[in-house]
């Protein structure tokens, strides 16, 4: 169903925020050409229970395409498709067709997305660069959600207020720091494992951590295929 009550919405800030009455949804585009907002009902949805088709001339602001939405609440869920040119050598390889996450989401459907996304691009027989994919399978797609940043519980946690010129950060992955045998630790690989080695960490002198990717992705996700000539 296409939703007509919307309202332009602002710029900023980029994702979804929630505010009296609905949420603004925002998010960056410089080429794409048209824009349409999918919201969802259920995680294994495979048809959004409404849409909305951004007008252009209301609904950007230079490189930002933004939309206020009435009735979203936290738990929404939504995704984007973008229409545009698709000129390989320019860089651009809009497909309408597919489904696209925001960058900006707070949090996603908890799914694995490994085998269950289509393909956007196929490689063509010549090999010269990819073309569209004609198919979009939806059953269980991830979807992002609508965040309340309000309703979370930071339990008292404040800021160490540390000034960056004091600080040592180190930068780790939570499974590569403590999945070895030679991690020492009760529970490798987890986060509580990586409880495990903070007296460590403070013997180095480190005072803060930076973690490596904190959301489930894929370790083999490049295939080291060059799309030109099809060569590993």
């Amino acid at each position: 169903m296409r939703m007509e009550n919307t309202s332009p919405g602002k710029p900023f800030p980029l994702g979804a925020e929630l505010s009296d009455g609905g949420a603004n949804f925002a998010v960056f585009s410089r080429n794409g050409t048209r824009v349409i907002l999918n919201l969802y009902d259920n995680p294994d949805a495979t048809d959004p229970y409404a849409f909305v088709e951004l007008d252009p001339k209301k609904n950007r602001t230079g490189d930002i395409w933004h939309v206020f939405v009435p009735g979203v609440k936290a738990g929404t869920l939504y995704l984007y498709q973008v229409d545009g040119p698709f000129e390989p050598s320019q860089g651009h390889r809009y497909n309408a067709k597919q489904l696209l996450f925001d960058p900006y989401a707070k949090a996603l459907t908890p799914v694995s997305v490994f085998g269950n996304l289509p393909p956007t691009y196929k490689t063509p027989l010549d090999k010269t660069d990819v073309e569209l994919a004609e198919s979009r399978h939806l059953y269980r797609f991830p979807k992002c959600v609508v965040i309340d940043d309000a309703a979370f519980d930071w339990e008292g946690d404040m800021p160490i207020n540390r000034p960056l010129s004091r600080s040592i950060i180190y930068e780790v992955h939570t499974k590569g720091f403590t999945a070895g045998k030679g991690s020492g630790v009760r529970n490798p690989g987890t986060y509580d494992g990586f409880r495990e080695k903070i007296p460590y960490l403070q013997a180095l002198g480190i005072t803060a951590v930076e973690l490596l990717p904190v959301y489930e992705f894929d370790e083999y996700e490049n295939t080291n295929v060059n799309p030109r000539t099809g060569e590993r």
